[in-house]
């Protein structure tokens, strides 16, 4: 099944390797059996699938992209102007449970999604940018930000650790359809040995509560010689 639709998704497929051949190690030829695993003993070495190379086990991962089944229309025209201020566009399924989640920065992070299990097809997004099994696997290194933000074989998306910039919005899909948004606050933890000076971002928002202040001082003082000017005039 495509974890995905409306967009492109994946199709995972997870298997034992088989190997069926009349070659296989001749203590099977009297029980005439000619399909084992590719971990077995039977396996001739010349095939190449020893118990190191760790080849009996495969998961395949797939692009696919399927439609969005037709929602079932609205009964009345009151009820249809409810539902479709459920829909943010055309192509947006209606509206998902909404989780809240605040944690502190460079801490481990794991985020699973409500109602999967490790046998269904489930895929994870961050606003309208998919995050692809292909690229997070757990165990790949592609980039700095693939390797820390990875799926693992339960379907959980892990950072590791978290960042600040890794807030905002994620949506995990559950069996082709979205089934929980999740508003994800990542904050500046200082432990011991640090002060808030010690943050990246401390200088910009020092830069930021300064410019706001000299603004709303500017405004204030224009307003008092303002309204002094015009009582002066108006004593003239």
């Amino acid at each position: 099944m495509c974890d995905r639709c409306g967009v492109l998704g994946e199709q995972v497929r997870v298997g034992l390797c088989y190997v069926r051949s009349k070659y296989l190690h001749v203590r099977y030829r009297q029980a005439n059996q000619t399909v084992v695993s590719c971990g077995s003993g039977a396996v001739p070495a010349v095939f190449g699938l020893s118990r190191q190379s760790g080849g009996w086990a495969k998961m395949e991962v797939r692009m696919c992209q399927v439609t969005c089944p037709p929602s079932d229309p609205p009964p009345s025209t009151p009820l249809a102007v409810k539902v479709s201020l459920r829909y943010s566009s055309a192509s947006t399924p209606a509206a998902v449970p909404v989780f809240h989640l605040n944690h502190p920065e460079e801490r481990f992070l794991t985020l699973g999604c409500p109602g999967a299990e490790p046998n269904l097809a489930v895929a994870w997004d961050r606003e309208s940018e998919p995050i692809y099994r292909s690229k997070h696997m757990a165990g790949l290194n592609v980039s700095e930000t693939a390797g820390r933000l990875f799926i693992d074989m339960g379907h959980h998306l892990i950072f590791s650790p978290a960042k600040a910039h890794d807030s905002g919005v994620y949506y995990c899909w559950l069996q082709g359809h979205r089934a929980a948004e999740i508003r994800l606050l990542v904050y500046a933890h200082l432990g011991r040995g640090q002060s808030v000076t010690s943050h990246p971002e401390f200088n910009l928002a020092l830069r930021t509560v300064l410019t706001w202040y000299v603004a709303m001082t500017t405004v204030f003082c224009l307003l008092v010689f303002g309204r002094a000017g015009l009582r002066i005039y108006r004593e003239l």
